[in-house]
This record gives structure tokens, C-alpha cells and sequence, in this order.
């Protein structure tokens, strides 16, 4: 029993695995820059705009635009828009390709063309 107290006590002790750094985006960002990305917003930018003008994840957007009391537009498509994108993605066109049209995140036109009553095709794979 002394042997193992013994050889324990010369074994180095293990640290604490270190964890990730989480960066708030409002020390990231300085305040002028994150009233900047409101403004913008509020003068017609879209989150995705913004993502990538600021180098920013989109749910950081979101953040700080709720943060600072902006009401969201409609962050689909609208009614108008989910007729003609079903009929193009019909006709061929990806999700990604009307995503990048229409403004929205492809999964945004998915979400309003399997609501029009589209039937998806197998991934990666157009109707040409």
C-alpha cells in the first residue's frame, strides 16, 4: 500500500481540461460599429447582409439586432415569392441557387415550397 501512495505522489497531476472561449460579440465589436450593423439593418440590409459584412455568424445578427430593440422582418419568403420559387425550383433551380435570389437561406425556401405542396428531389440533383 506504500509503494502506490509512493508512486502516485511522484505522478504529475492532471489540469483541468482548458475550455472554449466564448466571445460576446459586444466586446468583439466595438459600439460604433455594432450601431453601424442596426442602422444598416433598419435602412433595408438583410441578416445575411450583414453576416457577412461584419464577418459574423448569423444568430450573432440576430443578437444584437434584438439586443438593441429592432423588430425583425419577415425572415421567409413571402407569399408572393413561394409561387415563383416553386415553380422554379420545378423547373430546375436549387435551393441554394433561390436562396441566394430571393435573399433567404435555402432551408427558408425549402421550408415554403414543401409548404406550396413541392415534392423535394434526392440532394444534389437537378431537373435539367
Amino acid at each position: 500500500m506504500v509503494e502506490v501512495a509512493e508512486k502516485s505522489a511522484k505522478r504529475p497531476v492532471r489540469g483541468m481540461p482548458s475550455l472554449p472561449q466564448v466571445q460576446r460579440t459586444d466586446r468583439r465589436l466595438a459600439s460604433e460599429t455594432i450601431a453601424e450593423l442596426v442602422q444598416a439593418y433598419r435602412d433595408g440590409a438583410t441578416t445575411t447582409d450583414l453576416r457577412l459584412r461584419y464577418d459574423l455568424s448569423q444568430g450573432s445578427v440576430i443578437k444584437i439586432l434584438r439586443e438593441h430593440g429592432v423588430t425583425m422582418r419577415n425572415q421567409g419568403l413571402g407569399d408572393g415569392d413561394t409561387a415563383t420559387a416553386a415553380e422554379l425550383y420545378r423547373g430546375g433551380a436549387t435551393l441554394a441557387q433561390l436562396g441566394e435570389y430571393f435573399g433567404v437561406s435555402p432551408n427558408a425556401v425549402r421550408r415554403a415550397v414543401t409548404s406550396a405542396g413541392v415534392v423535394m428531389r434526392a440532394r444534389g440533383r437537378t431537373c435539367a
